[in-house]
């Protein structure tokens, strides 16, 4: 009777330990990688592309609409659970410059600019 009581403790303490460790991979950061599209409510015009790559880089391609030029923008974004913080570098930098935003219902939301995930 004592063995199968210290079985069932382990069993239980195993199941609490795997419960424990799935509830935190669930409950983790979002993916905030992959490439994504911007819908214009900011500074950047509707179709303005951007890519966030797993090393940490992003780039941000499209039109500039006062002056009507292409641009591309390159930086590296760093993420605390569902904040994402973008800091441009390069030429075009001022166009994005860093900006702070949320990844919310497989969207980048940055003030009125608003980035959704393709």
């Amino acid at each position: 009777m004592n063995r199968r009581a210290t079985r069932r403790t382990v069993a239980i303490a195993l199941c609490l330990c795997l419960g424990t460790t799935l509830l935190a991979v669930a409950c983790g950061a979002p993916d905030v990688t992959g490439v994504y599209k911007s819908t214009g409510g900011g500074v950047l015009a509707a179709g303005t592309t951007m890519t966030i790559n797993e090393d940490g880089t992003f780039t941000a391609s499209g039109t500039a609409p006062v002056v009507n030029t292409p641009f591309e923008v390159e930086g590296k974004w760093t993420q605390d659970g569902a904040e994402v913080t973008l800091t441009a570098e390069g030429q075009f930098a001022e166009l994005i410059g860093t900006r702070t935003g949320t990844y919310e219902d497989g969207s980048l939301v940055f003030g009125e600019e608003v980035w959704e995930k393709q």
